[in-house]
């Protein structure tokens, strides 16, 4: 917290100030906006994949920290070398502005707004944890795998926000627009599911792969068929809410820096409440299940509360569609994600010859019996990896291992070896 606090206040100021000057026009402030949100998480992608397929490789993780530092000084003497007024004669002081008070009025409809900023956060960072989770089934748990992860999620967040420009030249409701793509959002989080074993392959053996390049494009594909629709949503989402609430402001800066705030803290409470509460009490389908609701709690109080037929019909389908909800849930199926966990690098197990299934905190355990080598034998498998087996051969490759610490060590008097090179 103390490592990451400070340079993270400076990097949540950044885009507000950025709008606050290049956003000048309020008839296409939108646009202005979804441009620059866009560009600013665009190279927030770019960083995670350079920095993890490449800086951290080649140069380590302090002299990663270190390139990143260099190019924020960089960019600040830029600024300043820019933008500083050059009067003869006139000695250029530093100071901060005073204190102003926040010049959004936050009335019924910008509370709104701001609650749904808040949500939009919570439930993608939410999302993003209990993804991670379900990618180490397809994509593995190297520094490569959470790059690639991060990066395809800020990716789909870009091409979100480039997407909802063109509307913001039209005369639309933006309010319905935003009721549809937390439909949409939950939508899809529910089709994920039903569609998990399609969705995410089997995480493939480094030893079968032709090529970095074919690793790289199937890990994206997995991390691309479960984010990126709902990312391109959330991307969407953000530059309509700032349409919304700076609309008719004086202070585009501080409005925008409102919005951007409640948006952020709704993902550190979002990630927080996904790691510590939902995932290890509800497991990982219904923490998806329980987040989608939000989004479409969300997009029925954006419909009830809106201008849209009138407000006996809107109370109405808000009822109906909730109670259809309440059905749906009630049948549906509680282990949809169980042919992920029940397969492992060498493909699906059968679910009959299992023995043990578990999600922990950090990882998900499965023991089978294996009949694979002509004779019963049981096997763990650990977040869709193959650790360990009690298998003639698997005895032979373990027995060998243990042989290793002991060829390293000159005349050894006492030994004790547990679980090298094995789960």
């Amino acid at each position: 917290f103390l490592l990451v606090l400070i340079p993270t206040i400076f990097m949540g100021a950044t885009l507000p100030v950025m709008c606050k000057y290049f956003a000048t026009e309020e008839a296409n402030l939108g646009q202005q906006v979804g441009y620059l949100y866009s560009i600013n998480t665009l190279g927030a992608a770019a960083g995670c994949l350079f920095a993890g397929y490449f800086l951290i490789g080649f140069f380590g993780v302090l002299e990663t920290a270190l390139v990143a530092a260099g190019i924020n000084l960089l960019i600040g003497l830029v600024c300043i070398v820019v933008f500083k007024k050059a009067e003869p004669g006139v000695t250029c002081g530093f100071g901060l502005p005073k204190p102003a008070s926040v010049s959004l009025q936050l009335d019924k409809e910008n509370s709104l707004w701001l609650a749904i900023s808040f949500l939009c956060g919570f439930t993608a960072l939410a999302y993003e944890v209990v993804w991670t989770r379900l990618l180490v089934f397809g994509i593995g748990s190297t520094v490569y795998s959470f790059s690639l992860m991060l990066a395809n999620f800020l990716f789909g967040i870009t091409v979100g926000g480039l997407l909802i420009v063109p509307f913001f030249k039209r005369k639309i409701d933006f309010r319905l627009l935003l009721t549809l793509f937390q439909f949409g959002i939950g939508l899809y989080l529910i089709f994920s599911l039903y569609q998990s074993n399609w969705i995410l392959s089997s995480f493939i053996r480094p030893f079968l792969w032709d090529d970095a390049i074919t690793e790289f494009w199937i890990n994206m594909r997995n991390a691309s068929a479960l984010m990126f629709v709902p990312t391109v949503l959330f991307g969407m989402s953000f530059p309509v809410l700032t349409h919304l609430v700076t609309k008719g402001s004086q202070d585009i800066g501080s409005s925008l820096g409102i919005v951007y705030g409640m948006n952020t803290l709704g993902g550190i409470v979002g990630s927080i409440v996904a790691g510590y509460l939902l995932l290890p009490n509800l497991g990982s389908q219904q923490t998806l299940v329980c987040l989608s609701m939000l989004n479409f709690l969300s997009g029925m109080l954006l419909f009830a509360t809106s201008s849209l037929f009138t407000g006996f019909i809107r109370k109405g389908a808000a009822i109906s569609l909730s109670c259809l909800l309440f059905l749906f849930l009630l049948k549906m199926p509680n282990d949809l994600l169980k042919e992920i966990f029940l397969r492992d690098s060498f493909g699906k197990k059968n679910p009959e010859q299992l023995i043990y299934l578990k999600e922990g905190l950090t990882t998900t355990v499965a023991v089978f019996n294996d009949d694979r080598s002509g004779f019963r034998s049981k096997r763990l498998i650990l977040n869709g990896i193959n650790m360990s087996a009690d298998s003639m051969n698997a005895r032979k490759y373990m027995t060998l291992l243990s042989y290793i610490p002991l060829l390293l060590v000159e005349n050894p008097k006492n030994v004790l070896v547990i679980c090298f090179g094995t789960g």
